[in-house]
């Protein structure tokens, strides 16, 4: 308070509403002295909001397929203020990182507030796990009996590719698999299971060749084989018993195994015939030769039937049992029996004893040829096949071409006409016994024309 005459002095002030925020009152008196009268004021003042502060705290989280809120929010200030506020979020449920934010609209006595901040979610762990069958057969090829999944949190269920580790061959198998993982799972593997691959089934199969012929040697008319899958093939050896004399033989086999493939055995027999049941051949049969003869080489029939083949043709012929000796060279003959090779029959034959022709050949007709031609013509082959049917019911054939003229190039010509002939009548299956030039033994009927080959039988 102040007046004249040096009043200078204070008052006390008296408040109304002066705690909260908003118009205060404050009001003051002064009684007077003795000097001055009485007097008094009355003022009002703003109360300013104080300040809040929010504040966000986040913890960590881990994918679980759902939205994560790890945050809390507080709002503080003078006065006493804590409380909380609501937490919003935005991409919290991913593995990543997450954004919160919070506000606190203030009250009658404090401002408003907010807060922001981030956390992170962090992948969920998977689980990879490989699932086999036990046991599988070994095919030869690698086997794949296993599968794989990858599980997880937020509904992870998916396959992943298997890998594998001596997976062919028998005996024990690995297999591994390994999800990489993906934005919200880590990755993981399975690398421990294993399952075995079996041996597979072997065959041994044993085949005889029978009837067979007593030599007084023991007697291996057999094979064995054995099979199987990834492609076991191979022979065997075999084991024989009562192989040497006439009767009943067996013969058994017996596959070891191997890594892949389980033991196995086969069996089989064969019969021996003894040698008084063989077709035998003539003991002078070479001096029959040197004799210029064509005997039968058998001696008597035996069982099974014996057959002959000559593997010299241009040397000696088989026709009907009988053998036919043609031109200088080595004879061979192969007398089979029971579907085996019993004996080879070999002699030696010269120009002087090999036979022209068989005993009582007949001629069977003459074949015309055009004047300095060797080639047959429709006509000629049309009256060849005229004679096939009586041509294979001969024991031979004899065949002679005639050329009109003399000199080398007459005979070549006579010559290439009887091969002409022989080799149609071979095309058509059979077995001349001998092809020349030069005339017939035989004298022709009425006048044959010179141009001609002439065909005998015997």
């Amino acid at each position: 308070m102040t007046g004249v005459g040096g009043l200078s002095t204070t008052a006390p002030v008296t408040y109304i509403a002066n705690t909260d925020a908003g118009t205060a009152h404050a009001s003051a008196s002064y009684a007077g002295d003795a000097n001055h009268a009485a007097s008094s004021d009355t003022k009002t003042f703003i109360i300013n909001k104080a300040p809040s502060t929010t504040a966000i705290t986040c913890a960590n989280a881990t994918y679980d397929g759902t939205a994560q809120t790890p945050c809390s929010a507080s709002v503080t200030g003078v006065g006493g203020l804590s409380t909380t506020a609501n937490v919003n979020y935005t991409t919290n449920t991913g593995a990543g990182t997450a954004n919160a934010t919070a506000s606190f609209s203030g009250d009658s006595n404090h401002a408003a507030s907010s807060d922001a901040t981030t956390f992170t979610i962090a992948k969920a762990p998977s689980v990879t796990a490989v699932s086999c069958t036990p046991s599988v057969t070994y095919t030869g090829i690698a086997q794949t009996p296993c599968t794989a999944s990858a599980t997880g949190v937020g509904n992870l269920a998916t396959t992943t590719a298997v890998t594998y580790t001596a997976n062919t061959n028998a005996g024990t198998a690995s297999a591994a698999a390994t999800y990489a993982g993906d934005s919200n799972h880590t990755s993981s593997s399975d690398l421990q299971t294993t399952f075995t691959i079996t041996k597979a089934a072997s065959t041994t199969v044993v085949t005889c060749l029978s009837p067979v012929i007593a030599t007084g040697n023991a007697l291996t008319p057999c094979k064995a084989v054995v099979t199987g899958v990834g492609g076991l093939n191979q022979a065997v050896a075999i084991d024989y018993v009562g192989n040497v004399t006439a009767g009943q033989a067996s013969a058994s086999a017996t596959f070891g195994g191997d890594g892949n493939h389980d033991t196995s055995t086969g069996a089989g027999s064969f019969t021996i015939l003894a040698p008084s049941s063989v077709v035998r051949p003539v003991a002078s049969w070479a001096a029959k030769a040197a004799a210029r003869s064509y005997r039968t080489i058998l001696t008597s029939a035996g069982t099974p039937t014996a057959t002959l083949s000559s593997t010299t043709t241009s040397a000696c012929v088989i026709k009907k049992g009988i053998v036919y000796f043609l031109a200088s060279g080595t004879c061979t003959i192969k007398v089979n029996q029971g579907g085996m090779l019993w004996q080879t029959l070999t002699t030696a034959v010269s120009t002087a004893n090999a036979v022209v022709a068989p005993a009582k050949i007949q001629k069977l007709t003459s074949v015309v040829f055009a004047p300095t031609s060797a080639t047959l013509s429709a006509a000629a082959k049309a009256q060849l096949n005229a004679m096939l049917p009586t041509l294979r019911k001969a024991s031979a054939v004899i065949i002679y071409g005639c050329a009109a003229g003399r000199g080398d190039a007459i005979k070549l010509r006579a010559s290439q006409r009887a091969a002409a002939v022989a080799s149609y009548l071979k095309s058509m299956g059979l077995t001349v016994l001998s092809s020349a030039g030069y005339g017939w033994k035989i004298a022709p009927i009425g006048k044959t024309p010179k141009d001609r080959v002439d065909i005998g039988i015997g």
